[in-house]
Formats: C-alpha cells, structure tokens, sequence
C-alpha cells in the first residue's frame, strides 16, 4: 500500500558492496558464487529476493521512523536515569519473611486445592491429554503454592498498613508501628542493580522525582512490597555529559526508533487479525 519499492540496480550495489563478496580488487563473483552455494546454500535468484525483500524493509524502516527527534531536554533527562545515582530509605514487606510464619493444616490444604484446581491442571503430551493430578500426586506442590500466596496477600495488607501510617507518622516509626523494617542503601544507578532488592529501575523511578521527606506510594517486584524515600542524589558532572551527549543521543535515538517501529509492526499484525 505505501508503494515501497527496491528496483534491480540497488539490489546490485548492495551486494557488490558486502565486504565478505569482495577480495582487494573489490567485488568478485566468483567469491560470491561460492559462499552462496556453500555456505547459504542459496541460489543466487533466491539470495536476490531475500536482498530486496531486506531493503524494502529498511525502506519502511526509514519511512515510520526518520520524523523522530529528540530535544536536549529529553536526552538529558534520559541521561540522567540512565547515569544519575541516588540512594533511599526503603520499607520492605518481603514475601519470604511471612512464608517463614504459615503452616497450613491438611484441612486448609484440601480446601485450597478443591477451590484452585484449575491452576494445577497439566497440559497434554503426546502420552495423554491435559489432566488434573490427584492431591496426593502434588500436595508438596499444592501447600507450597497455598504458602506463596498467603504470603503475598500477607505482605500486601501490611505494606498498606504501613502506608495509611505513613500520613500521620514520620518514616522509620510508621514501619515499626506496623511490624516492619526501614533500611538504607547505598548510591545507585537506575540500570544497575540494589543488595538485597535487586535490579534496581522501579526504586530509582519510584524516588528520582520526591520531595524531601515524601514516602512514594507502594511498588513491588518478585520479592516482596516497598515503600521508598529518597535521600539524597548525587550530581552529574557536566563535563562528562557534554562529553558523552553526542553518542548517547545516538544511541538513544536508535532505541527509540525500534520502538516506535515495534508499535507500528504489533498494530499491524492486531489490524491483520
């Protein structure tokens, strides 16, 4: 529909012009004859149309991504999420530290698994179809699972606890008062990754932007709930941002192009459907 085409002679020159096709003189056929019957395993024909195929692509490429600009604002507001370090007062309610406390009984256990057993039903296989084990087949399965999600609605109820506490009491005595622990980390970037929490982005994200003394709302990984609190962030040099401005926006330039280029392509195959 957009009309994209690739005629004979570009399909030529960017072939001629791959370096593995060429020896000191330059392009040499007899180079390319035989790493496309070797090596590909392709008839040149054949090799063609992939190439065209290929360039009709970057011509597409090209046309949803070349109006993308980025201003100085947004490149260095990218730079600094991606090289600005913080560190933060954090309230953890980990998942772990409640499983430690639950121990259902075979009662609660039967229970569960007669209200879930569509969560334990196995796929089919070439041996059989999809099927539901019998309890006794998984119940180290079944009380693990009843365990890890007893937690977490264990966890989540006390990190909002915590978090109403927050809006009458200061940050350390708002954990206490709800049973839970506040910590401090060290100085961070947001693409690297925190002892004990682990990679790091939601807890820059969450902090970069609060005020002093200001609790951010709730967020959450694979471990557990957190509540954070930024205490202080460390400057970027300015010499050093100059100095790699240049090339990160490059870079960043590139990044967002696949992306918007990815939206294109995911609305494309959802209008196909």
């Amino acid at each position: 529909r957009r009309r994209i085409s690739v005629n004979d002679k570009e399909v030529i020159e960017t072939i001629q012009s791959a370096p593995y096709f060429q020896d000191q003189d330059g392009f040499n056929n007899k180079i390319y004859q035989e790493i496309l019957r070797y090596n590909l395993r392709l008839q040149p024909r054949a090799f063609e149309e992939q190439t065209r195929q290929n360039l009709i692509l970057a011509k597409l490429y090209k046309q949803i991504t070349q109006n993308l600009k980025l201003n100085d604002d947004q490149i260095r507001q990218e730079y600094l999420k991606a090289n600005q370090e913080l560190n933060i007062d954090y309230i953890a309610s980990r998942f772990e530290d409640f499983s430690k406390t639950i121990n259902p009984s075979q009662p609660e256990i039967d229970k569960y698994f007669d209200q879930n057993k569509a969560m334990f039903k196995e796929p089919p296989t070439q041996d059989q179809p999809a099927r539901t084990p019998q309890l006794a087949e998984i119940k180290d399965k079944v009380r693990d699972t009843l365990i890890s999600e007893t937690a977490k609605e264990m966890a989540k109820n006390k990190i909002n606890e915590c978090a109403k506490k927050l809006k009458q009491a200061g940050f350390n005595q708002a954990a206490a008062s709800s049973g839970l622990k506040s910590t401090a980390t060290d100085f961070f970037k947001s693409t690297g990754t925190i002892e004990n929490l682990g990679p790091a982005r939601i807890f820059w994200e969450a902090a970069f932007n609060l005020k002093d003394n200001q609790p951010s709302g709730v967020i959450s990984n694979d471990q557990g709930y957190y509540i954070v609190k930024l205490k202080s962030i460390k400057p970027v040099d300015e010499n050093t941002f100059l100095k790699d401005k240049d090339a990160f926006a490059q870079r960043l330039l590139s990044a967002k192009q696949n992306e918007l280029f990815s939206d294109f392509f995911d609305q494309l195959k959802k209008r196909a459907q």
